[in-house]
């Protein structure tokens, strides 16, 4: 996921697009995820991976809830390979105007992925 959202322009982008926090919020995943490729990775993307603040929040319910919402959005949609083209501009607009209805969104997405004979 995290060559997803470095892919896509995601990782290390703060108040870029005029929300109350970072673009992605991590997750301790995020450390297992970078100490693999460290180990059995390229070290290129190691190198370009390291370079961003991959900390997690200390205070998850101190992040502004639209901050949350386009977050899980943003990681969702790395997971299901969507990223792709997608404006995360829109993501942020979506998440501010309605946090709880992104947030089921993201939810929707997920578990589509994970149902067989889905399309993703």
């Amino acid at each position: 996921m995290l060559r997803a959202l470095e892919g896509a322009g995601l990782l290390g982008r703060t108040g870029a697009y005029g929300a109350e926090g970072p673009l992605v919020l991590h997750e301790p995943e995020d450390h297992f995820a970078l100490d693999h490729i460290n180990e059995y990775g390229d070290w290129r993307l190691f190198a370009i991976l390291e370079s961003h603040d991959l900390t997690p929040p200390k205070d998850m319910e101190a992040v502004p809830a639209s901050v949350r919402a386009h977050s899980a959005l943003l990681r969702t949609m790395a997971r299901a390979g969507r990223l792709e083209g997608f404006d995360a501009a829109h993501a942020v607009r979506l998440a501010q105007a309605d946090p709880d209805a992104v947030l089921a969104l993201a939810t929707w997405i997920e578990a589509c992925g994970r149902k067989p004979g889905t399309k993703n």
